[in-house]
């Protein structure tokens, strides 16, 4: 379901009321509801232009929040929470209306996750009380995006994203660990050995002597 507002809105006031109200109306309905019909809801929120032509509205911004929430991560968050509702938010919405701290915003609870959908490299911050993130993107180690989610999940908006190795005690972060050295060993067995005179201290090895695995 796409949910279109008009620019008027407040942000602050339609993120406050997706975190605190719709939790409450889905829970509402669930205990009212059969095991048949229970509900869990994932949530994007992005602001930006949309264009309406004769097949409906259309625009990059909406496609960005398609794919905010549908990737794994935020995927693996709602299948592990005990809330009915779990949020993300692009860039622009938390610098805009979740970093400053509004009331009925929990800006702490936000983790950033670094993604990459269709090709393109994008962020967004999801609203972890939980704490469920790092298990999230721990399970969907498989996955390119899920790798690189986990390397950022750790902290807010000055954690060190670089921070991976500082952390490696951790079972899952060693699982996500192994997963990237064998994608990059994959990434330099296809490239092959440098070009002659690539690198000043080594001379080139030919591939039937072992150049790709080097």
């Amino acid at each position: 379901m796409f949910v279109l507002l008009n620019a008027a809105v407040s942000v602050p006031s339609l993120l406050s009321a997706v975190l605190r109200d719709l939790p409450h109306f889905v829970a509402n309905w669930n205990s009212m509801s059969s095991s048949l019909a229970q509900m869990k809801v994932r949530v994007a929120v992005h602001q930006g232009l949309a264009v309406a032509d004769a097949h409906g509205w259309a625009g990059a911004d909406l496609d960005e929040a398609a794919r905010l929430v549908d990737h794994s991560v935020l995927r693996g968050v709602m299948n592990a929470s005990r809330n009915p509702v779990v949020v993300s938010v692009s860039d622009s919405v938390y610098e805009s209306a979740v970093r400053h701290g509004y009331p009925g915003i929990p800006a702490a609870s936000f983790r950033r996750v670094a993604v990459t959908t269709k090709n393109r490299d994008t962020t967004t911050w999801i609203s972890d009380p939980e704490g469920l993130l790092e298990t999230a993107a721990a399970s969907a180690v498989p996955q390119d995006t899920a790798i690189r989610a986990y390397v950022v999940a750790g902290g807010g908006p000055d954690a060190d994203e670089g921070a991976l190795l500082d952390i490696s005690d951790r079972p899952e972060v060693a699982a996500a660990t192994r997963a990237m050295g064998s994608a990059f060993d994959r990434i330099f067995q296809a490239l092959g050995p440098p070009p002659e005179g690539l690198l000043m201290r080594y001379r080139a090895v030919a591939s039937d002597g072992g150049g790709s695995a080097r």
